[in-house]
């Protein structure tokens, strides 16, 4: 005899036993069908380098005892009181735990059990993060350009790449990589985060700043000449995108100001006897 599933109560079963019909005998059985309460220990847990938590079960309409005992973790934990449906946990450290609830519904003619199991994730504080030292690049040809970031290894924790600034949006290769190319970086200021997050713990970040420069330009001008004795005035020379000047001579004249951008030649004897 099995119940429907979810039926109790009172119920019968009759047996007939027959010898040539219609002489038949009949017999019934009277069965009390007692409720089953489901344990339910609640919702798994998710905590950060917490040292206690508390435990909620169910409770049965009917005369019942409860239970809580732990079935694994990374050290034994004190469980107060252990015979309850609501308990404290105290003496946790970062690790996976695993609680059984036990639910035991009493009645005269038996009891019914049942168990249910609760997994507490106690998630360690995630490791310091370290981005690496700033950086400034020059975009040598092109209108973009890449380099290569390197943040720590986290112990606890994940860590991910995450732009915070820029004029266009950088691709990073591999997120998840401490050490990997940011790419498609224009001339400009771009910011990057190396967050370290923890299940529920406040992550841990650090913040690289990342100067991308417009490649400098340089025209010296036209050709030209001069007579011997007559310095040579440079006046179409064109620069930009740059920091500083610099003239220099395959003779041995000597430039007025040799930082400027548009000085005065004067040749030597030597240049003259050169052509």
């Amino acid at each position: 005899y099995t119940p429907y599933p979810g039926y109790y109560g009172a119920d019968s079963v009759i047996i007939s036993i027959c010898d040539n019909e219609p002489l038949c005998a009949f017999y019934i059985i009277f069965i009390n069908v007692n409720q089953s309460v489901q344990a339910i220990a609640g919702p798994d847990q998710e905590w950060c380098n917490s040292s206690s938590t508390f435990l909620i079960g169910n409770t049965s309409p009917s005369a019942s005892t409860s239970s809580w005992t732990q079935i694994s973790g990374p050290n034994s934990v004190i469980i107060s009181p252990q015979n309850t449906s609501s308990a404290g946990v105290s003496g946790m450290i970062p690790g996976t735990y695993q609680f059984v609830y036990i639910l035991t519904s009493e009645y005269a003619s038996g009891n019914c059990t049942s168990t249910d199991t609760l997994t507490v994730v106690n998630y360690h504080l995630p490791s310091t993060s370290y981005a690496g030292p700033d950086q400034e690049l020059c975009l040598v040809s092109g209108a973009t350009t890449s380099t290569t970031v390197s943040g720590t290894i986290p112990e606890f924790g994940t860590g991910i790449w995450e732009q915070v600034l820029g004029p266009t949006t950088a691709i990073i290769a591999d997120s998840l990589n401490s050490n990997t190319v940011i790419s498609n970086l224009a001339a400009g200021e771009y910011g990057f985060n190396w967050v370290i997050y923890s299940g529920p713990c406040e992550p841990h970040y650090d913040y690289i700043h990342i100067s991308v420069h417009q490649g400098p330009f340089v025209d010296a001008g036209t050709d030209g000449q001069t007579c011997q004795g007559v310095a040579y005035e440079l006046n179409d020379a064109i620069a930009n995108n740059f920091q500083g000047v610099s003239w220099t001579s395959s003779g041995t004249g000597i430039f007025s100001n040799p930082v400027s951008l548009n000085p005065t030649y004067s040749p030597s004897q030597a240049d003259v006897a050169a052509g």
